[in-house]
């Protein structure tokens, strides 16, 4: 403000008459623009911007593409950023504000807001390991150091005989999948292999409790559940996978879990894991996505929530 904008966000009037003035570019649907004047004398000097005008630009129909689908979640997520960086009001900062930028990453954002949200994300404390690791994952991921805060999360592990065997969602809390497959990822980014007392890289015993530890494992083996031994998750089931890379034996069932809609269990959220996690056991990615597409809102979020917006945005454009 009191100053003249950047070249790049100049759009130039010849006519003199700017309250008739149309700004032609492609403006996405749900966005929000703010609009200055400035005025250009004889000589070439420009001068202070005169005070910002909010334009909300409403959208008159769902998004019908992944591709505008996207545009509508990225729009959507930048406009309901916090003033101090973060996504999200409701206790679920880091969960969401993780989830925001690694959506933000993929659609190639590179601005002042994502420096703000990653300077929020370094410097709040994350009071469990879920979001601990999925903030070390998400700094990593933006080419930033995790060293320290990895190795507090090695300190919040279940640890047995000096043999990592998972974390639950607090320290001395049992062990859950969720948890150990998003610890055993957010080791991998540490910038030194750490092993133990027998030379087993401390990723490799989160791959192998995962795999072999029955309490990690739902009421199947192989498959797993937010709570060990109860109701399996495609969404839970996707991340471990990720981890552990087992073959199309295991994940047949996952496969085959896909419905006619293209969703997985009918859900958002199972439906965008599977796509983030394991898009290559999809028999139909295209419908999967199609599936995140129709339950998108107009406003470009899906259910006004940044996490599954941030979510669903990932799983678009993986």
């Amino acid at each position: 403000m009191g100053t003249p904008p950047p070249k790049r966000l100049k759009i130039a009037s010849t006519t003199g008459n700017i309250a008739n003035h149309t700004h032609s570019a492609d403006l996405v649907e749900g966005g929000i623009y703010y609009y200055g004047v400035t005025f250009v004398d004889q000589d070439g000097v420009e001068s202070v911007i005169c005070d910002l005008v909010q334009v909300n630009i409403t959208a008159q129909n769902q998004s019908l593409t992944k591709e505008e689908a996207a545009v509508r979640a990225t729009a959507w997520l930048q406009n309901n950023q916090q003033a101090n960086g973060a996504w999200d009001t409701g206790g679920k900062q880091i969960l969401a504000t993780s989830q925001a930028l690694n959506g933000l990453r993929l659609a190639n954002v590179q601005n002042a807001g994502m420096n703000y949200g990653l300077f929020y994300l370094r410097g709040s404390k994350a009071d469990n390991t879920d979001y601990l690791s999925r903030k070390i994952i998400t700094l990593f991921n933006h080419g930033q150091n995790v060293d320290e805060a990895v190795n507090r999360l090695i300190s919040k592990s279940y640890i047995y005989n000096a043999q990592i065997y998972g974390w639950g969602i607090n320290r001395l809390f049992m062990a859950d999948a969720l948890d150990t497959a998003l610890g055993t990822k957010a080791l991998a980014c540490l910038s030194i292999d750490l092993k133990d007392s027998d030379e087993t890289p401390l990723t490799d015993l989160g791959k192998l409790a995962l795999e072999v530890w029955g309490p990690l494992q739902g009421p199947e083996n192989t498959k797993y559940g937010w709570v060990p031994g109860k109701d399996t998750s495609p969404f839970v089931s996707a991340a471990v996978y990720s981890v552990t890379l087992p073959g199309t034996a295991i994940t047949g069932w996952l496969t085959n879990l896909q419905q006619a809609n293209g969703a997985f269990e009918n859900n958002i959220t199972d439906t965008a894991g599977v796509l983030i996690w394991q898009p290559d056991i999809i028999q139909d990615k295209a419908a999967a996505q199609l599936y995140l597409v129709t339950t998108q809102l107009m406003n470009g979020s899906w259910e006004n929530d940044p996490y599954l917006t941030g979510l669903c945005l990932e799983a678009l454009l993986k």
